[in-house]
């Protein structure tokens, strides 16, 4: 079956455990294997948690928008929030080649993202950030 879901959540970090359900729900209906499961509850809570501790300079609320889906094989995610211009294509990724302790302190979730998806594009119009991130998948 491929349904699509869309989510908005809050700007609090209590709402990636919502995400985390409600994926978790949607990727069994797809009869997407716990494997995949598990790497899109991984990136959803990067991008996701980096938006809420990151994208904002007020206290207000806000929301993101996250849209799931899974045509032909091929898994689409995307991610909107009105939070500060931010594109996770221009990050340099980090060395880790280096010793932990010599590591700068962040970085790795964004490549780890990068890693886990096949690709990833961003987009800031009217406003709003738009990361959609694709990985081509089989079921279960």
């Amino acid at each position: 079956m491929n349904e699509r879901i869309s989510l908005v959540l809050k700007n609090n970090l209590a709402e990636l455990e919502r995400l985390a359900a409600e994926v978790t729900a949607w990727c069994s209906r797809q009869a997407l294997s716990e494997e995949v499961d598990y790497q899109l509850n991984l990136v959803l809570d990067e991008v996701v948690s980096n938006v809420i501790r990151h994208g904002y300079r007020d206290k207000r609320q806000h929301e993101i928008r996250v849209d799931l889906d899974f045509q032909d094989g091929e898994l689409t995610i995307q991610v909107e929030d009105d939070g500060v211009h931010f594109s996770p294509l221009q990050v340099t990724p980090p060395d880790i080649t280096k010793p932990i302790n010599e590591r700068p302190v962040g970085g790795l979730g964004i490549y780890m993202v990068r890693q886990i998806m096949d690709s990833l594009d961003y987009r800031r119009e009217t406003g709003r950030n738009s990361l959609i991130m694709k990985k081509r998948v089989g079921a279960a």
